[in-house]
């Protein structure tokens, strides 16, 4: 302030600073200032002043000068105060003219400028034009921290101008809480204190630049000594703040380097009174000036002839070599490229190898020049041997944890910094080399259903809850799919505070486990053949559906009809998939909260909570006619059902299952025979639906047992089973892959055994059937020759069941006369020579000569048939009228009934009949 007047007025004579004086208070016993020293003074305006009056230490009372000792005594009794002051009103006199004194305060001490007498108004108007030009921020606050005045100074700091502080705080003004929040803080202490105080105030700038100001806030009084506002100085340091700022960070940067210069003289030291360090002085001949210490013969190299001089101390010039790392190093200190050099260096002594570390520092004489320089030898053998050991168990950790197919993670807790393996970048899919920052934080890759669990334990060992971090949990991988991983962790060391600093542990990838685990849960719940639940989980879950809330409880107890006819005719496979149908079935009726087991072989259970007797019923309804009619390759389910229901609390659960088994058994005694009729029939249907065997062929062949059975004198009960016979025979085809049956060529060895089959799989399928058995051993034998050559027993002549000797000539005759996908048919002559042929070797003979019988009058009929057509045909040729050709379709008539007595019509007999016909 003193300063700028004197700049900006010190071409005026009204005001002008004689001098700046700096005074120290001097305290009593009472602490009370009592008197002022003269510090120093400003020279530049003592032109007025003798420098005798200014003498350092001198008291401003004791300078005889008019008006000064008054002076002092008004400037101790306010500061006494604690009050603030600009101009005391103090006339002094000096040189017989007249001047008033500016006190101000500078940390610990005063400056009193003496500034040369003017008028009131003159200096008001001086004054004020002053505080607004000054570079200092200037603000006047009242008792709630509202602006009253601020100077010039205060907008081109803040870019808010003055009129819009005034009234307002400094918050609501526009600059910062923090701020704010300071200086009002200071401005109530003032008030209530009474008292100046001084706040340090950093400020960031629109454009970003940091400012630090020094504010002294300073009470204002009234006449009854009271504050009444309050004067606040804000001087720029940010200069200073920022070279302060640098002492500090060089001050600790000397202080590190000073501990570590500590330590190391410290380990020096201790390491030359142990004897253990080696000490050399060498000069710039690299000749060892002095020793603590020698050694036997050491050599640099295996190859060397001559052992180091240096090393070994054995006097004279070390020989050069320009590949020695120890003369290169000294060069370097020699020729002041550096002030220190450390290395490590592999030496051979007594033979063995030796590591030494080497310090190297330089020796200067009285003008600073490098004149030597000292080397310390440390021993490091086995402090290298022990890193030596200490890398390798650290390889064959690392090894063994990387072949074991562990990811590690390093977390640093205060740093925010994590380190993966390359290993626990494979397991989640990204390069070994991937950055760490690709990698997106563990918590943001846990599956949104396992992220509270493990979160949670993770901040429990954090806390000190539990003594270490293990999760199992889901995370996602850089393909996107979620994978079960292991996750453990342990912190390993902590802040000085007591906070946790660094977390260690890995990653195990658990998905196969994990599927293996939900495998076996599966399989000890369900039943592996059906995929319904087994009987051991029914049990466990009996107690849970025996309750209350799922009153009325009703129980199906269903058995599966027929499937020992199925193993019969198909094997334990076919029965398999039978089962698979009746579960999937049971499952498509019921909800999924619904319980369906497998409690037995062919024995299933289905428990419904909340269900009534009538609701049993009608879903047992509906699961029969699903039986019928859905699915029925390559015959139709069929079911015994038994319902039963819990109606009261106090019933037995037992008793209601065992009332359900006895209504499903006594349902099954009912429905067993028919379901077994039912089977036989729809197995039928789906061979005629599969192969050839239509059922025009069995009516052909029903038609012709009916007629030759008569002519064999057979019973009325061997009719019947002929008639059956002839439906059924070959009902085992069923079991015969449509490869075999469709095979338009010739079937291999392999295919041929496993047709042969049919004959036996058809026995087993009528002798299931109470109905059928009278014919299963037909059915098994109707492959079977006279001659013994058949199959599958190879039965000879009359060993062979009558009724399965009759249906081999049936269905051969049928077979020749409609042809096969693998054999074209043939005429009804040729048939029946063929038969004929094969009489005594592969037919009866009394059955083919029966045949015969059936079969003659039954061809010649169709030959007949043949010659009125083709007698027709040549009448229409003819064009005859009416009449002409009503006489000639006599003549064909007696032609006919001629050849009729023959027997036998050959195509000569009806060229020869026809060639004279006119």
């Amino acid at each position: 302030m003193l300063r700028l007047c004197r700049n900006e007025y010190a071409a005026s004579e009204d005001i002008v600073a004689l001098a700046s004086v700096l005074l120290v208070p001097v305290v009593g016993e009472k602490k009370l200032v009592t008197d002022l020293k003269i510090e120093g003074w400003n020279q530049e305006f003592t032109a007025e002043l003798e420098l005798a009056d200014l003498c350092p230490g001198a008291s401003l009372k004791s300078l005889h000068i008019e008006g000064f000792a008054e002076l002092s005594t008004k400037i101790c009794a306010a500061l006494n105060k604690n009050r603030f002051f600009n101009d005391l009103d103090v006339p002094v006199t000096i040189r017989g003219k007249q001047y008033v004194v500016n006190i101000e305060r500078y940390n610990n001490f005063y400056m009193a400028s003496f500034m040369s007498a003017y008028s009131q108004a003159s200096f008001a108007c001086g004054h004020q034009t002053m505080v607004e030009k000054m570079s200092d921020i200037i603000t006047r606050y009242d008792i709630n921290g509202r602006h009253v005045f601020c100077n010039q100074a205060k907008e081109s700091a803040t870019g808010i101008k003055c009129e819009d502080y005034l009234g307002k705080t400094d918050a609501e003004a526009g600059l910062p809480c923090g701020i704010s929040k300071l200086i009002t803080r200071g401005i109530r202490r003032v008030f209530n204190t009474k008292k100046e105080m001084s706040v340090e105030v950093a400020y960031q700038t629109p454009e970003g630049k940091k400012l630090y100001y020094h504010a002294r806030l300073l009470p204002e009084f009234d006449e009854q000594g009271c504050v009444k506002t309050v004067l606040c100085f804000a001087k720029d340091i940010t200069k200073q703040k920022e070279t302060e700022l640098k002492l500090q960070e060089s001050e600790m940067k000397y202080r590190a380097l000073e501990k570590e210069n500590f330590w190391m003289r410290k380990t020096l030291d201790n390491a030359v009174s142990s004897g253990g360090v080696g000490i050399r002085i060498v000069d710039r001949n690299y000749s060892v000036l002095w020793s603590n210490e020698s050694s036997d013969k050491v050599y640099l190299n295996i190859h060397d002839e001559e052992p180091c001089r240096i090393f070994t101390h054995t006097g004279g010039t070390c020989a050069l070599r320009h590949d020695c790392i120890l003369v290169t190093h000294l060069d370097a200190i020699f020729n002041k490229e550096k002030e220190i050099v450390k290395w490590e260096q592999l030496v051979i002594e007594n033979g063995q190898q030796a590591w030494f570390k080497i310090i190297a520092t330089p020796i200067r004489n009285k003008l600073l020049e490098v004149e030597s320089a000292a080397l310390f030898l440390i021993p490091i053998t086995e402090l290298k041997s022990t890193m030596l050991k200490l890398r390798e168990s650290e390889e064959r950790w690392h090894f063994a944890l990387e072949g074991s197919g562990d990811g590690v993670w390093d977390h640093n807790l205060q740093e925010h910094t994590v380190y993966y393996s390359r290993q626990l970048k494979k397991l989640f899919g990204y390069p070994a080399d991937e950055p760490i920052e690709n990698i997106p934080y563990w918590t943001e890759r846990l599956h949104p259903a396992d992220k509270e669990q493990a979160v949670a334990a993770y901040n429990a060992h954090l806390n000190g809850e539990s003594p270490y971090f293990s999760s199992e949990n889901r995370m996602l991988c850089r393909d996107g799919n979620y994978r079960w991983f292991h996750i453990r962790g342990k912190v390993v060391s902590y802040t000085p505070q007591g906070e946790p600093l660094r977390m260690v542990g890995t990653y195990t990838d658990i998905s196969d486990r994990k599927e293996s685990e939900k495998r076996i849960l599966y399989l000890s719940q369900h039943d592996s053949l059906t995929g319904t639940y087994n009987r051991n989980y029914f049990e466990a879950q009996l107690e849970k559906l025996d309750a209350a809330a799922n009153l009325p409880l009703g129980v199906l107890m269903i058995d599966a009809n027929g499937l020992k006819l199925v193993n019969d005719i198909f094997g334990h496979k076919m029965g398999d998939k039978y089962l698979q149908r009746i579960a999937a079935l049971l499952k498509s009726v019921v909800s999924k909260e619904e319980l369906v087991a497998r409690i037995g072989g062919d024995e299933f259970i289905i428990v419904l909570p909340n269900y009534n007797l009538q609701q049993l019923n009608q879903l047992a309804k509906r699961i029969k006619y699903l039986c019928k009619y859905k699915d029925v390759q390559p015959f139709a389910l069929s079911l015994a059902i038994g319902a039963a229901v819990k109606e009261h609390a106090k019933q037995d659960i037992r008793n209601v299952f065992r009332q359900a088994e006895e209504r499903m058994h006594r349902n099954k005694l009912f429905e067993d025979r028919s379901s077994r009729s039912n089977a036989v029939l729809s197995l039928r249907q789906s061979l005629e639906e599969k192969t050839h065997e239509t059922q025009e062929h069995s009516r052909r062949l029903m038609k012709l047992a009916m007629r030759i059975g008569v002519i064999l004198d057979l019973s009325e009960d061997q009719m019947d089973e002929l008639k059956l016979l002839a439906f059924l025979h070959d009902i085992g085809k069923i079991a015969v892959p449509d490869s075999i049956l469709e095979k338009p060529g010739a079937l291999t060895p392999k295919e041929w055994e496993e047709m042969k089959q049919h004959c036996e799989i058809g026995y087993r399928i009528a002798i299931s059937a109470p109905e059928l058995s009278p014919i299963a051993n037909s059915i098994l034998s109707h492959h079977e020759r006279w001659d013994g050559s058949g199959y599958p027993q190879g039965l000879k002549g009359k060993q062979i069941p009558l009724l399965a000797r009759i249906i081999a000539v049936l269905d051969a005759y049928d077979t020749m006369t409609q042809g096969r996908i693998y054999k074209k048919e043939i005429s009804e002559q040729e048939a029946l020579a063929e038969i004929v042929r094969c009489a005594g070797t592969q037919f009866d003979p009394e059955v083919v000569t029966a045949f015969q019988k059936l079969m003659k009058p039954e061809i010649l009929s169709q030959q007949l048939e043949q010659a009125r057509e083709v007698l027709n045909q040549i009448v229409r040729e003819k064009g005859l009228n009416s009449i002409e050709a009503m006489e000639q379709s006599r003549k064909v008539d007696h032609i006919i009934n001629q050849i009729s007595k023959l027997g036998k019509i050959e195509e000569a007999d009806l060229t020869k009949q026809f060639s004279g016909f006119n």
